[in-house]
């Protein structure tokens, strides 16, 4: 039997049951193909009496199928009730194995070996598939699980939630009604959840209710007799293992997406990376004319988003154009900018002038920009001050900025360039004081939201480190040398991260390498007799192992991360004074310092060698002229 429609949506989740029940009410040929015996299959294994959040609460819903925040069981009704008053032809068990033809002709298999027809698919799929294991030793003891069905069957026991997002956080927030309950998050804040879960976990561990292990992975899990529980867990957290015996172990990390199935399908993706995702067109194309990839799939988890976009889709596959559901927001945004384009050319723009955005599939680009501030300050103004709290990105879309690196060093930053990374990477205050230059244009992004974008884009993650490495080396080492001049040397370090306790570099190992501390902080030692003795805590944004640009020479002491430390290496081949750029003077070296004691130092500037000693000495710092390598031993 082979049935002939228009439109062949796959997947009744919240974006395929809107886009059928759009179909339906135009009049238009269809068939919804669900594999499960219901619709929503991923809602319906929510846990029992689930609040469901309606966000992005700014964004306008539009559908024939409803949707407001409520619990589980009141929105699959609403649903159900829906595909009944619109007719929607829906087929439970008829999952898709195969999917052949063009445009106007595709020829999808479904399992039972039944045939169906159509001139378009949408694909609703979502990303479920097999649950994310914790990969870690130990991940099929009993007690371990990835599904929460009612959290109310669980009572007095020691339970612990590993995952950061929604439902890990949900799942956490209803189990310490009754139970002991702590939480994992290998992040140091919760990137991925939506404000209203953010703000229920925030509020469950300042009242105790909950534990929070923040920057912490899974290192096993023990089976046995553990004070009467049946396991432990150990923790790998910033300050080294911990171990916690538990009950239950209940893993939230998602599931590994249908990823061979859709590539089956014909769906290219940019990348072999688990979190890719397929390029679409603005009005949700793949690479496959005619077939259009809709909610999670397409990075759109949030389902008033998959919802919008099943009507939306519709609309394109009949020829009709309309502006996708936040088109209103983002030109209300956009108004303050002195472009004469449109919201969509004005987004292109951006994409193209800002390389950090680039790789950015153009749909989650847009949620970014509705989450981000636009700016065009006049010139001079203060965009922000040197040791400010505030942490948002900020990223050059046209004119320029002023950075003032140190007093009386200014560096001038123009378009497609970004800064503000320092605070978004590690958290500290602001470095420098930054003020707008001539036709400045700016964009302001949230932390958590640049966050969870480097969390999901590699090629963003990519730009990011690039520059970082670029900018540490000018402003420590070149001020005012063109980024373009220190790309070789930047090539040739080395991004390298740290656990608590963990060895840097030991006291007598060889000393060729600096290490710049891009976020955590370590502790430099000496060893007396079989001790080893702090004698300095060194925090983010400074450096060690200075000492190991100068070559045949051994280390002094001992460094090691005080806490998950991340820092970027570069060795003595690389940065050697032939390979720094020389600037046309000669150091000068000012005022005298008594502790300096006659260490042989290097120029920040030229990178030559030279003694500094009770008269001659580098503490000016803002001073390109006379400042040297080791500031911490003159300072």
């Amino acid at each position: 039997m082979t049935e002939k429609v228009k439109i062949a949506v796959v997947g009744a989740g919240p974006g395929g049951l809107s886009a059928a029940a759009h179909a339906a009410e135009l009049g238009v040929s269809h068939v919804l193909l669900e594999k499960t015996a219901k619709h929503a299959d991923t809602i319906q294994k929510y846990q029992k009496g689930k609040h469901v959040m309606a966000e992005p609460n700014v964004l306008p819903l539009r559908s024939p199928v409803p949707f407001e925040q409520g619990t589980r069981e009141v929105i699959l009704d609403g649903w159900a009730g829906a595909l009944e008053k619109h007719g929607v032809n829906v087929r439970y068990g008829a999952g898709v194995k195969a999917i052949e033809g063009a445009k106007g002709d595709f020829r999808l298999t479904l399992e039972s070996g039944e045939v169906v027809e159509a001139e378009a698919i949408i694909l609703g799929i979502g990303v479920q598939g097999n649950p994310r294991r914790l990969g870690a030793p130990g991940d099929d003891a009993e007690f371990v699980q990835y599904q929460l069905d009612d959290p109310d069957e669980y009572k007095g026991e020691s339970i612990v939630v590993v995952g950061a997002g929604d439902a890990a956080i949900e799942n956490a927030v209803a189990l310490a009604k009754n139970n002991s309950v702590a939480i994992v998050n290998r992040r140091d804040e919760f990137a991925r959840a939506k404000d209203g879960n953010i703000a229920l976990i925030l509020a469950a561990i300042e009242a105790g209710d909950v534990t929070c292990f923040y920057g912490t992975n899974v290192a096993r899990v023990d089976t046995g007799d553990f004070n009467g529980a049946p396991g432990q867990l150990v923790l790998s957290t910033p300050n080294g293992e911990v171990p916690v015996p538990v009950h239950r172990i209940i893993a939230r990390l998602g599931a590994v997406p249908q990823r061979g199935l859709v590539e089956a399908f014909g769906v290219e993706f940019p990348s072999k990376d688990a979190n890719a995702l397929p390029i679409l067109s603005s009005q949700y194309e793949c690479n496959v004319p005619g077939m259009y990839i809709i909610g999670a799939l397409g990075g759109y988890p949030l389902i008033k988003q998959a919802m919008n976009q099943g009507y939306e889709v519709v609309e394109y596959i009949l020829g009709n154009k309309i502006n996708p559901a936040d088109h209103p927001l983002l030109e209300e945004k956009f108004k303050a900018l002195p472009y004469e384009e449109d919201v969509d050319g004005i987004l292109a723009m951006m994409q193209s002038r800002i390389p950090v955005f680039s790789g950015v599939n153009p749909l989650m680009f847009r949620e970014v920009m509705l989450d981000s501030s636009v700016h065009a300050p006049a010139e001079g103004s203060v965009i922000f001050e040197k040791n400010d709290y505030t942490n948002t990105f900020y990223t050059i879309l046209d004119g320029e900025v002023q950075i003032e690196v140190a007093p009386g060093l200014t560096i001038a930053s123009g378009q497609g360039n970004f800064f503000g990374e320092m605070s978004l990477l590690s958290g500290r205050r602001r470095s420098a004081t930054v003020r707008a230059g001539k036709g400045c244009v700016l964009i302001e992004t949230p932390r958590r939201t640049m966050n969870k974008l480097l969390n999901s884009v590699d090629a963003a993650r990519r730009v990011l480190d690039e520059t970082f490495i670029l900018r540490t080396i000018q402003s420590r080492f070149a001020p005012g040398v063109p980024l373009d001049v220190l790309r070789p040397i930047a090539a040739a370090a080395q991004l390298n991260q740290y656990k608590a306790g963990e060895l840097i570099f030991g006291e007598g190992d060889e000393a060729d390498t600096l290490h710049l501390i891009r976020s955590g902080s370590v502790t430099i030692a000496k060893n007396f007799g079989e001790r080893e003795i702090p004698m300095a805590y060194v925090a983010a944004g400074n450096y060690v192992g200075e000492m190991g640009l100068l070559g045949n020479s051994t280390r002094s002491a001992s460094v090691r991360a005080t806490v998950k430390t991340e820092t970027v290496s570069l060795d003595a081949d690389a940065l050697t004074p032939c390979s720094m750029p020389r600037r046309p003077f000669a150091p000068r070296w000012s005022r005298p310092c008594a502790r300096a004691r006659s260490r042989t130092c290097v120029c920040r500037v030229t990178m030559a060698p030279a003694m500094c000693s009770a008269s001659s000495c580098s503490r000016a710092l803002g001073k390109p002229r006379t400042c040297c390598l080791s500031t911490r031993a003159c300072a």
